[in-house]
């Protein structure tokens, strides 16, 4: 079941800002719609509020805000031009506002449209994250494309209906202090609000004891971007620290592959190689590189790895005539670590659980005629097995000792293969290895 909520937001808040990402994740990790509710800053409800305050009130705020930022690794710093026109000398708000009421009529405009959390997260992290001039060029309108909107349109919507968006943002304040509030960012669950970023947690326990539950997979529609974030905080909630590498292939490659690759997780780790930086999601299509295993030069002298070696071996001897972007190659996790056994503690469970995830949007135009092979997947074979709602295993030799290759049946797929680790086991091109005609036709 999905449960609802309403968030209460200001666009010149830092504190909004530094809930809204957050805010934003919940609604993409669990079975929660979260609406966008935007209201006007104080400074337009109440322009002599900020003199009011107590002297120590603005250095206490700064440094609160700074701190909050801090702990939670969100990118902060001084909006550059502030959202609110004002007199910095005397603090006299302007009559006129130009850059708050444009980006908050964009953010009520794409509230009509569903997309205003993730718009006000976009523009949260211009106005507060650094972008200099945030307001010029095609700053906003990035945002607007970002979060799956026509910017055009909006810009359109925008300029034409001024006072019906300016009646809905007044109906939103409304709204808000009828719910038992006043102030931004406030979470409204089921008439409880829940104000300020302090109280996310306390929200989602509430919103706990009514079910909220974890969604299942990701999506088949998402976005590279929402797969990425995904990716990303479960790399930064699990403490992993060598980077992450998913898909080795290009985007072409997830349309209607013929053969499908997937291996455990990258390796790498145990020497400086900086790849503690790397967050690949998709190699990148203009980068020169089709397939990884195929044509980049991880060795540094052009010559192929072990790895590399045995799985053009795989395609040239069994799928000689499926072309290079016809290849989807992927990892199940894609969290480097130098060994499987050495992901972070406690955390083996929880990247399987993420592959798995993933499975929907990475295979979502897998066709039955593909075929599928995994390498050293053996120990997460049942797991694997059961995505692919796989049936009638069958053991084949390889000819090293007691190592077997293992093929299933499934409606998904002609054929779901397990190959043991082709680092280790380089069984192609041995003439021991003789059902592979067998395994493979």
């Amino acid at each position: 079941m999905t449960l609802t909520a309403e968030l209460y937001f200001s666009f010149r808040s830092p504190y909004s800002y530094l809930s809204v990402g957050r805010y934003r994740a919940m609604a993409e990790d669990y079975d929660l719609d979260i609406a966008l509710r935007p209201v006007w800053p104080l400074a337009i409800r109440e322009p002599d509020f900020f003199e009011r305050n107590h002297p120590n009130w603005l250095a206490y705020t700064l440094r609160d805000m700074m701190r909050v930022a801090q702990f939670h690794g969100i990118p902060f710093g001084p909006p550059r031009p502030d959202p609110i026109v004002q007199d910095a000398a005397t603090r006299k708000i302007a009559a006129d506002q130009p850059y708050i009421r444009r980006v908050t009529r964009m953010g009520q405009a794409a509230a009509r449209r569903g997309k205003g959390l993730v718009f006000a997260h976009e523009a949260g992290q211009l106005i507060w994250g650094g972008q200099e001039n945030w307001h010029e060029g095609d700053h906003l309108a990035g945002a607007l494309t970002r979060a799956g909107l026509d910017a055009a349109e909006i810009d359109r919507e925008v300029a034409a209906e001024e006072d019906t968006l300016d009646a809905e943002i007044a109906a939103n304040q409304d709204a808000l202090e009828a719910s038992g509030h006043w102030g931004v960012p406030t979470l409204v669950f089921e008439g409880e609000p829940f104000f300020g970023q302090d109280r996310i947690e306390m929200a989602r326990w509430r919103m706990e004891q009514r079910g909220l539950a974890k969604k299942s997979a990701v999506s088949s529609a998402a976005s590279e971007d929402e797969v990425r974030r995904k990716i990303q905080r479960e790399y930064e909630r699990g403490g992993h620290s060598l980077g992450w590498s998913y898909i080795y292939s290009t985007r072409a490659s997830r349309e209607n592959p013929q053969l499908v690759t997937i291996g455990l997780n990258p390796g790498g780790g145990r020497t400086e190689e900086g790849w503690h930086g790397d967050a690949h999601l998709i190699y990148a299509d203009d980068g020169g590189t089709v397939n990884a295993y195929l044509d980049q030069d991880w060795t540094g002298d052009g010559s192929p790895t072990p790895l590399q070696s045995q799985i053009r071996l795989l395609r040239d001897r069994n799928f000689p005539d499926v072309q290079a972007d016809k290849m989807l190659s992927f990892q199940l996790v894609p969290f480097r670590s130098p060994s499987w056994d050495e992901m972070p503690n406690g955390e083996l469970d929880n990247a399987l659980t993420l592959g798995i995830d993933l499975l929907d949007w990475t295979l979502t135009n897998l066709s039955p005629e593909a075929t599928v092979v995994t390498f050293g997947l053996q120990a997460l074979e049942y797991e694997v097995a059961d995505w692919f709602k796989a049936y009638d295993q069958r053991f084949f030799d390889v000819g090293w000792g007691r190592v077997t290759a293992r093929v299933w049946s499934t409606p998904k797929a002609k054929k779901l293969i397990f190959l043991p680790h082709l680092s280790r086991y380089r069984i192609f091109g041995r003439p021991e290895f003789t059902n592979e005609e067998e395994i493979f036709a």
